[in-house]
């Protein structure tokens, strides 16, 4: 997977309010923390739908994820828990733009 697909792909996960969530990696439909990847994770934050993503595709996010949006991962945590969830969008579309450029200018 490339970073691009990464990042649509857990973009995709959040796409809808329902699916997001803020204080935790992920969690079950009774609002239960749970691991990212878990079956009965439906609620994700931005680092755990890209855990999600990348996990069964044995691929881990790593610093050029990270880059792509433009902080550290605690940057990235800190920045889904203190904003809004059109906003957490708003940086994916921003960093796949970004990667996109990237792939064009290679």
């Amino acid at each position: 997977m490339t970073t691009v697909e990464i990042l649509e792909a857990a973009r995709a996960l959040i796409a809808e309010p329902e699916h997001w969530c803020q204080k935790a990696l992920a969690l079950d439909a009774a609002g239960d923390v749970r691991r990212p990847y878990s079956r009965l994770a439906v609620r994700w934050c931005s680092l755990g739908a890209t855990d999600r993503v990348t996990r069964y595709k044995g691929i881990r996010a790593d610093n050029a994820l990270y880059s792509a949006l433009g902080m550290p991962p605690e940057g990235i945590a800190n920045f889904n828990d203190s904003h809004t969830h059109a906003e957490v969008l708003d940086l994916f579309d921003r960093a796949i733009a970004a990667e996109r450029e990237k792939e064009v200018a290679s």
